[in-house]
């Protein structure tokens, strides 16, 4: 016969045992990666990206040493043979745009950097893509000059009017064929310039100005 005592144990027993089970950890997973975002690669700027302005073009300043830093990146690179065929040149080499259609003698296509002493002195736009904030450029018309700029300061010349706009560093020139001559779109421009502020004021319709020369290096 079975006592009430023994039955007591067994009970007490299987309460302990209950007790010292050993329960499974539950496992622990990995949180899910965040998801990067590649770094872009650095890209050189299109042509049509360059902002215009009274002080220069894009990264070009007017004053500044030209920005160099990677030749596949830069939109100012020096070729140190461009001009060593020319007699009368100043130098062999010369600043050009990285871009194409690669600058000649005679074209500031796309456009033309005069860089005397080691900084950018003058800038001169060939290509309708580059435009101002506002844009304006070649091939804008005197009311959209105006309209952008109306308190650009301006200068009657034989054949065009120029629309100077000061800024910090240099002036913002918009060379606008005038009525009563027919060598140039009337009251559109025709010459886009950036000039330094302490050079003389002047036009290039009618005459053989420019930069893009050797000679001018």
């Amino acid at each position: 016969m079975i006592s009430l005592r023994a039955i007591t144990v067994v009970v007490v027993s299987g309460f302990l045992l209950a007790g010292c089970a050993v329960t499974e950890p539950t496992p622990v997973t990995d949180p899910p990666a965040a998801s990067e975002t590649p770094t872009p690669e650095p890209t050189k700027p299109a042509l049509g990206e360059l902002v215009l302005s009274p002080d220069g073009l894009g990264p070009l300043v007017i004053g500044a040493a030209p920005p160099v830093a990677d030749p596949a990146l830069d939109v100012l690179i020096y070729d140190e043979d461009y001009c060593a065929d020319v007699d009368g040149a100043p130098s062999a080499g010369k600043w050009i745009p990285n871009y194409e259609p690669a600058l000649s003698e005679q074209s500031p296509e796309p456009f033309s950097v005069y860089v005397p002493e080691d900084a950018v002195s003058q800038i001169a736009i060939g290509s309708a893509d580059i435009v101002t904030a506002e844009g304006v450029g070649l091939g804008s018309t005197r009311d959209e000059v105006i309209a952008a700029y109306p308190d650009a300061a301006v200068t009657e010349l034989l054949g065009t009017d120029l629309y100077v706009v000061t800024g910090e560093n240099g002036r913002l020139v918009f060379e606008v064929g005038a009525p009563g001559q027919t060598d140039y779109a009337v009251d559109e421009v025709v010459f886009v310039r950036v000039l330094n502020l302490t050079d003389e004021l002047h036009g290039w319709a009618y005459t053989d100005a420019g930069f893009a020369y050797c000679l001018n290096a």
